[in-house]
């Protein structure tokens, strides 16, 4: 969710809430890609909140593999392992 923007000359500030795992995930890739690599990523840590998180588990031979889970927001969960699945 966007909090706020600023323009600095032909520069622009922009400010969201977002949760840690987005950052952790892919989106800091994304920003530089998107960019061209003239983005730049300034972060703080401002609450825990809770959330309807789900755990991804990855079965090989029809086993799960516990290390190789991961836990994200529901509404992000194919979208988790659609990208965990294509490294």
């Amino acid at each position: 969710m966007q909090t706020n923007m600023v323009y600095h000359g032909n520069q622009v500030a922009l400010t969201y809430e977002i949760p840690m795992a987005e950052v952790v995930l892919d989106f800091f890739d994304r920003l530089k890609s998107t960019s061209r690599g003239y983005a730049s990523l300034d972060y703080n840590f401002k609450r825990f909140q809770a959330s309807d998180m789900v755990r991804v588990d990855v079965l090989i031979n029809s086993e799960r593999v516990d290390a190789l889970a991961l836990i994200t927001h529901r509404d992000n969960a194919q979208y988790a392992a659609a990208i965990w699945w294509r490294r």
